[in-house]
């Protein structure tokens, strides 16, 4: 099948953009060819050309295809819905072990579909950081609870943890997410273990009647991260 031409590949884009990718959406023909600034003729020729593509739907503008009944619409395979992970953790307990589980999770679900607060462009500039945070947790499907040897971070024998202020932001994030519609996963990483009840204050004691995934280190890492992201696209 010969190439496409400038015009068919702007009338698909514009497609795209006037179905927002609801593939499910239906776009009178007629006014395709008026958005696209083309005449009635011209407009219906490249119509009928993509209509004649066959493999129309594995165009990367647009998982749509074009009827021969009147109307371009959306019928072609619905894409893979996209799953919103947040990554919930202390820096200084498991920074390093956290960036290359954003590595697996955003290669299999995309980087925009993973929230690691480290990593550029995920926080605008001059944005409001703590709201930015609960508005992201509010918008996730699932939000993993990363426990590391120092998740609690006891600032010295007999002191409590972090956790027990409640302007700490690792609380908070948990909070939110057990207050919320996502689905709360805590996750042991490198060895560790849950905290206990009593070393958790009781905003977020819930978190551990959740099952707990463990993500262990060498080459172990790479079989429980298949089993987490196989988890994560069945739910």
């Amino acid at each position: 099948m010969p190439e496409m031409s400038n015009e068919e590949l702007q009338v698909l884009r514009l497609i795209f953009e006037l179905s927002g990718g609801n593939t499910e959406k239906i776009l009178n023909r007629k006014a395709v060819c008026v958005a696209a600034g083309l005449s009635p003729k011209n407009g219906e020729k490249i119509l009928k050309q993509l209509t004649a593509r066959t493999l129309i739907r594995y165009i990367l503008f647009a998982s749509l295809c074009i009827t021969e009944a009147g109307v371009v619409a959306g019928r072609a395979a619905k894409p893979k819905p996209k799953v919103e992970i947040f990554l919930s953790y202390r820096r200084a307990d498991a920074q390093d072990f956290v960036e290359r589980m954003y590595d697996r999770l955003s290669g299999a679900f995309g980087t925009q579909s993973v929230f690691q607060d480290l990593v550029p462009g995920k926080i605008p500039g001059g944005q409001d950081f703590e709201s930015h945070i609960r508005q992201t947790i509010a918008e996730s499907a699932f939000v993993l609870v990363i426990f590391g040897p120092q998740w609690l971070e006891s600032p010295a024998t007999g002191v409590h943890p972090r956790l027990f202020d409640h302007a700490d932001l690792v609380r908070r994030e948990i909070e939110a997410a057990l207050t919320g519609s996502c689905t709360t996963i805590p996750v042991c990483i490198a060895g560790a273990e849950p905290p206990a009840p009593e070393q958790l204050p009781a905003s977020i004691q819930s978190l551990l009647t959740r099952q707990v995934i463990r993500v262990r280190r060498g080459a172990d890492f790479y079989r429980d991260m298949d089993e987490l992201i196989a988890r994560l696209s069945q739910q």
